[in-house]
C-alpha cells in the first residue's frame, strides 16, 4: 500500500496569537489520507474480532465450552463501528443514510440498542461465580500479569494480558511488538480523536448553523432542541422509556416507532437544510490537516502494522480451522 505524502503549509505560531492557516488539502489529498486512515480502522476491527475467535478456540482446548454470547448483530450500529473518518469522530451526525431513517428512525428503541437476546444462547449467564471467574482468570490470567504501556505523550496508560489465552494470542500474533503495536494506536485514535473534537466543538462559526437548525426543528414539530446531539440521543429514547415500551413484541411499539421516524426524518431535513453536516466535515478537514502532516510516519506505521497483525491472526484462525487442530497444537504457538 502506497502512502502519498500531503501537501500542506506549515502552521507558523506567533506569539502574538496570530498564525499562518495551513493550506487546505485537497480532494484528492482528502480522499487518499481517508483511504490510508480508514483502511486501518476497518483492518483493526476485523483484528480485534480474529484475536477473539481464536482466544475462544483456546479456551476451548483448556476445556472450556460455554463462552459469553456475542452482541445481535441486528442492533443498531454505533458510530465507532463506520471505518469513514467523519462518522467515526463522531463529526457527522446523520450517519445513517435516508433509507434507513424513513424506515428505523434512529433505530433508538432500547431493543435495537440492548438487545436482550444473544445471537448464541446466554448459558454463560446461568453459570456460578466461581465458575465464571475462573473462566476469565483462563482467558486473560492474573490481575498481576497485566503490562502496562503508557501513551507517548505520557497522558495514559493502557493494559494487556501476558498470561491467559489472550496473552498467548496476543504474544503470537504480535510477538516482541506488542508495545509497539498499542502505542501506534495513539496517532491513530486518541490523538486523531483529540484533535478532531477540539477543532469543531471549539469552533464558534457552527453556533449559527446548530442556532439555524433548532429553530428549523421548532419549525417541524420539536421545539426546545439547542445540541443537534439531543433529538437521536435524548429525545429519541425519551419517546420509549417514558411509555415503557422496550421493542415489537410490547403494546404501543409501532406508534411509537412511527414518532421516532418523524422525528428521526425532520432531524435529517434541518441538516442538510442548514447544512450543518456538511459544515463539521469541512471544518474537520481544514482543521486536522496539520497533525496529519506531522505524524504522518506514526499513523503510516500503525496502518502498517494493524495490516500484518491481522493477516497473521487470520492465517492462524484458517490454519487451525482447516486442519481441525487444537489452537496449543499448533506451530503458532510456541
Amino acid at each position: 500500500m502506497k502512502f502519498v505524502k500531503i501537501a500542506l503549509v506549515s502552521v507558523m505560531l506567533i506569539v502574538a496569537a496570530c498564525s499562518q492557516p495551513a493550506e487546505k488539502l485537497t480532494e484528492r489529498e482528502r480522499s487518499e489520507i481517508s483511504s490510508v486512515i480508514e483502511y486501518g480502522y476497518s483492518q483493526g476491527d476485523e483484528l480485534e474480532k480474529t484475536l477473539e475467535r481464536l482466544a475462544r478456540l483456546c479456551m476451548e482446548d483448556k476445556g472450556f465450552d460455554i463462552h459469553p454470547g456475542e452482541p445481535d448483530s441486528s442492533r443498531t450500529p454505533f458510530p465507532a463501528s463506520f471505518p469513514q473518518i467523519e462518522i467515526r469522530m463522531g463529526i457527522q451526525f446523520m450517519y445513517q443514510d435516508e433509507e434507513f431513517i424513513q424506515e428505523n428512525g434512529y433505530g433508538r428503541s432500547p431493543s435495537e440498542m440492548h438487545p436482550d437476546m444473544l445471537e448464541e444462547p446466554g448459558e454463560f449467564l446461568w453459570l456460578s461465580e466461581t465458575e465464571q471467574d475462573k473462566y476469565y482468570r483462563e482467558l486473560n490470567g492474573s490481575d498481576g500479569s497485566w503490562i502496562p504501556i503508557t501513551w507517548p505523550d505520557g497522558s495514559e496508560i493502557v493494559t494487556y494480558p501476558t498470561e491467559g489465552c489472550m496473552g498467548e494470542v496476543y504474544h503470537s500474533v504480535f510477538g516482541e511488538e506488542i508495545t509497539e503495536y498499542h502505542q501506534s494506536l495513539y496517532y491513530a485514535y486518541d490523538a486523531f480523536t483529540a484533535e478532531a473534537m477540539d477543532s469543531v466543538f471549539s469552533n464558534r462559526d457552527l453556533e449559527n448553523l446548530e442556532i439555524e437548525w433548532s429553530s428549523c426543528m421548532a419549525a417541524e414539530g420539536f421545539p426546545g432542541l439547542e445540541d443537534p446531539q439531543e433529538a437521536a440521543f435524548s429525545l429519541a429514547p425519551k419517546i420509549y422509556n417514558d411509555a415503557g415500551v422496550n421493542g415489537p413484541d410490547d403494546d404501543g411499539f409501532s406508534d411509537l416507532k412511527s414518532q421516532e421516524i418523524e422525528l428521526a426524518t425532520a432531524d435529517y431535513y434541518c441538516n442538510s437544510t442548514v447544512g450543518l453536516d456538511e459544515a463539521r466535515i469541512e471544518i474537520f478537514w481544514d482543521s486536522v490537516g496539520a497533525f496529519l502532516k506531522e505524524y504522518e510516519v506514526q499513523i503510516f506505521a500503525w496502518s502498517e502494522r494493524v495490516e500484518e497483525a491481522n493477516k497473521i491472526a487470520t492465517e492462524m484462525l484458517q490454519h487451525l480451522r482447516l486442519n481441525n487442530l487444537p489452537i496449543r497444537k499448533s506451530h503458532y504457538f510456541l
